[in-house]
């Protein structure tokens, strides 16, 4: 995963809410490229792109990648995982 700018982000899903949390996560697309961003009120908190080969046979983001990453940027210690892979999994 690369860190990205949040300019030139094309959404590609709502921002959907992460149960038990003021977080949202939002996946789409920079410059051609998959992205998925944490946002908290009308702030975004961080910006991932994913490189080619963190992309599933599916064509979209590994999903376990994305809930690493999310597991990562929150600023909460006690986060349920499977909070996250759920908003995760209703993204797609």
């Amino acid at each position: 995963m690369i860190k990205m700018a949040e300019k030139g982000f094309q959404p590609l899903s709502s921002q959907l809410g992460i149960s038990g949390t003021s977080y949202r996560i939002q996946l789409g697309l920079i410059n051609g490229k998959f992205a998925i961003r944490l946002l908290k009120g009308k702030s975004v908190i961080d910006s991932y792109v994913f490189k080619d080969e963190d992309i599933s046979e599916s064509g979209i983001p590994n999903q376990n990648l994305m809930v690493s990453w999310v597991l990562r940027t929150v600023a909460i210690p006690n986060i349920n995982p499977h909070q996250v892979m759920k908003t995760i999994t209703s993204i797609h």
